[in-house]
């Protein structure tokens, strides 16, 4: 019967290397001494080398360690909670004379005043000067709204200007222009002029020629009649 010997080795480069020299240790031995060596079931394989200066020793590959577990991240932090702003102060409360309560010069119990000359009113703190509760409440006191102003009422317009009196007409010079110009734009016609003539006095209009005629002015008016430019007195 022939002995059989199995060999279990890593598949790594030193480990292949030194099953080599155990199966030729194992050979020399049975050629020497004509009996195998004690079997064993595996053959040794040294530790990894520590990583040398040699570029030979460093050449051979070692296993390497197995990754440490990592350990996960912390949770991330709670979002803040959303700001909700505090809620309206109440209304402070004032006195009869619309003081607000202040420690500074008022009892601790918020109590108010029942005699008729103060009823109403914050009592006051024992031995306070006078003054310093007249400075405390001028702090504290709002002083209130000025009233809205009625705008004053806007001025009258001013009246309008007279109208310019036309200038009159008291003499022959003046007539005689100003009733030939009006004639000839057919404000009136010669019978209509003679008429009021005669309806002042005068039987023809040369009569009005004559210097001094007291009638002119009151004729001229009647025909609407204006000294032209240049002739005004």
């Amino acid at each position: 019967m022939q002995d059989s010997i199995s060999v279990t080795v890593p598949n790594t480069e030193e480990a292949l290397e030194c099953a080599a020299t155990f199966l030729t240790d194992m050979a020399c031995v049975k050629r020497v001494s004509g009996h195998p060596p004690a079997a064993q079931t595996s053959v040794p394989v040294p530790a990894p080398r520590a990583v040398t200066d040699d570029p030979i020793t460093d050449s051979v590959p070692i296993n390497p360690p197995a990754p440490a577990a990592q350990t996960p991240p912390p949770p991330a932090p709670p979002a803040p909670a959303a700001h909700t702003p505090p809620p309206p102060a109440a209304q402070t409360d004032l006195d009869t004379r619309g003081v607000p309560w202040d420690d500074r010069i008022h009892s601790s119990g918020r109590t108010k005043y029942k005699d008729a000359k103060r009823i109403g009113q914050w009592k006051l703190k024992k031995n306070l000067d006078p003054n310093y509760v007249v400075q405390i409440e001028a702090l504290i006191v709002t002083p209130p709204a000025p009233a809205a102003q009625t705008p004053p009422p806007p001025a009258p317009p001013a009246p309008p200007a007279p109208a310019p009196v036309p200038a009159e007409i008291t003499t022959a010079q003046e007539f005689f222009p100003a009733y030939k110009i009006a004639l000839d734009e057919g404000r009136f016609t010669t019978e209509q002029a003679v008429g009021i003539c005669l309806a002042n006095g005068v039987e023809n209009i040369s009569l009005l020629y004559t210097s001094g005629v007291p009638a002119i002015p009151a004729i001229a008016a009647q025909l609407g009649l204006t000294p032209p430019l240049g002739l005004t007195a």
